[in-house]
């Protein structure tokens, strides 16, 4: 994983990325990945819809970085209550 700057990211709109994040969780995954991963960590990529699910956040994390390494994700807690908050 590599270093990111303050100004890289001055032009995301992370709220709108956190939002579509949460709607395609709560539409594709949400009921299955509570029944098969409950307590586990999945980052969505709101740009692909992509999901990537591991044991913990750092592990969900890396497995969405091998298969987009420059790509944005929203993490979540699978079971957790995942209100946004910015």
């Amino acid at each position: 994983m590599g270093a990111y700057s303050n100004t890289q990211f001055a032009d995301i709109d992370v709220e709108g990325l956190a939002e579509r994040g949460l709607q395609i969780y709560n539409e594709k995954y949400k009921e299955e990945f509570e029944r098969k991963y409950f307590g586990q960590y999945v980052e969505i990529d709101p740009d692909t819809g992509k999901a990537y699910v591991g044991k913990t956040h750092l592990e969900a994390l890396q497995t969405a970085r091998k298969d987009a390494p420059n790509g944005l994700f929203l993490i979540l807690g699978i079971g957790f209550d995942n209100s946004i908050r910015i």
